[in-house]
């Protein structure tokens, strides 16, 4: 504008901006000749500071809130802030689900929770997953078990169809084929017909006819070996042995598996201020010391299955020093 009445007097205009407050500056226009001025323009100018966003992604059921408005997610999982704003996220479960860690969490404290200081966009994952059950049906020596839902068809027969892992507190009902005498373990009674809920791992057995098998030793909470659930192992190996770092060094870990199925997971928890960064390449593990002197600590876990019981390795604590 400026530019444009200078050309119709053949002088340049002088422009002066002034800052009102944060996004809000006053600019002052006086155009003229070397002679005389010929008026005086008064503009107010509004800016919009830049912002850099938090997205939260989730996988399974759950919710992450932050501290200060912005991220309720559920929701909201995506929000735009100041740069440097500092921001702490929560991730609570949903019933039946926990809440098994975060990918992308600059620092992760003792409690579990994310703190997340924007200097870039920034993303950050929350994970949760169903807390399973197992329902494990001792295999009989004569007649048959199955459910409702056909997921369990056990009998001498139909071996490898005695167990099956379900979310906590899923109802299962059971039906007895055959010579039925009666219930034992997590079932009761002489119906042929059964229903057990699930919020524990149990054990549920069924005398046919002259059957003298033992039935369930307990009715839940049942450890592996009551009714034939294999053990499963996990471990973390440190290499060369060392466990203390300084902010930017570097530490192998192994993993070994063990015996057993599932997939490999690790869960890290460190004191505030402190990360630990995780990449990992097939059974070997990289961890990254960063930020404030602290420790992180670092376990390997296996997931349930319908054949082995859960497995966590013994916790890896690394200590970052000044």
């Amino acid at each position: 504008m400026g530019q444009a009445l200078a050309s119709q007097v053949g002088e340049a205009a002088e422009t002066t901006l002034v800052g009102l407050e944060p996004g809000l500056y006053e600019m002052l226009m006086t155009v003229g000749t070397n002679r005389s001025s010929l008026g005086e323009y008064r503009l107010i100018l509004t800016t919009t500071p830049p912002t850099l966003s938090l997205s939260l992604t989730k996988t399974g059921a759950g919710t992450v809130k932050s501290d200060r408005p912005g991220i309720d997610c559920g929701t909201v999982c995506s929000a735009a802030f100041d740069p440097g704003t500092r921001l702490t996220l929560t991730a609570t479960a949903n019933s039946g689900h926990r809440f098994t860690g975060w990918e992308g969490c600059p620092d992760v404290t003792a409690a579990g929770v994310c703190r997340v200081t924007l200097t870039a966009s920034t993303g950050v994952v929350a994970r949760f997953e169903p807390i399973l059950q197992r329902l494990t049906l001792k295999t009989p020596a004569v007649g048959k078990i199955y459910s409702l839902d056909s997921r369990i068809s056990c009998g001498v027969q139909t071996l490898g169809l005695c167990q099956a892992l379900y979310p906590e507190g899923t109802r299962v009902t059971l039906f007895a084929q055959g010579d039925f005498r009666a219930w034992t373990g997590a079932c009761a009674g002489q119906n042929k017909r059964c229903e057990v809920t699930l919020d524990a791992d149990v054990c549920v057995a069924a005398r046919f006819g002259d059957d003298r098998s033992s039935p369930c030793e307990v009715t839940q909470a049942v450890s592996p070996p009551a009714c034939g659930v294999k053990a499963n192992q996990v471990s973390l190996i440190l290499s060369p042995g060392l466990a203390t770092l300084k902010p930017g060094d570097t530490l192998t870990l192994n993993l070994q598996g063990g015996s057993g199925s599932g997939v490999i997971r690790l869960r890290q928890t460190a004191t505030p201020g402190t990360a630990c960064r995780l990449t990992r390449k097939g059974m070997q593990i990289s961890l990254i010391a960063r930020g404030k002197p602290g420790t992180c600590t670092v376990v390997a876990t296996k997931a349930a299955s319908p054949s082995y019981n859960a497995a966590e390795s013994a916790p890896v604590t690394v200590t970052v020093t000044p």
